[in-house]
């Protein structure tokens, strides 16, 4: 697969001064510690082996372009095992539990014990 990273890029000076709320939006303190750029970029477009074809681009718009050799993806599919050298099924099998469940659960996640209802405590939720 072609991975095509397509991230935004904004400028504090593009909101406009009289938007509403800008000095909440883009506090001058987070300016002064982080830079004008609210969103930085980093576009990228890569190739099946992890080269980068074109990009990153940051701190700027531009429009990225690569030729893409589809016989690529034909070479890298050959190293994904979609059903992996776990594809045993004498020792793994797929479970689905289709039983209805409370849409919450209470319980004590170190003593295993839950309670339908109620809120989550912990971190014990289904």
């Amino acid at each position: 697969m072609f991975v095509i990273g397509v991230n935004p890029v904004l400028h504090a000076d593009q909101i406009p001064a009289d938007f509403p709320h800008r000095d909440r939006l883009v506090p001058d303190q987070y300016r002064e510690q982080n830079g004008d750029w609210l969103e930085e970029g980093n576009t990228v477009i890569v190739a099946p082996s992890g080269e980068i074809l074109a990009g990153p681009v940051r701190q700027r718009e531009e429009t990225l372009i690569a030729n893409l050799d589809l016989g690529d993806v034909l070479s890298a599919r050959r190293l994904l095992d979609p059903v992996g050298h776990y594809h045993r099924p004498d020792i793994f099998r797929l479970h689905v539990d289709t039983s209805p469940r409370p849409p919450v659960v209470e319980g004590d996640v170190a003593t295993g014990g839950s309670q339908a209802g109620g809120s989550v405590t912990g971190a014990a939720a289904r």
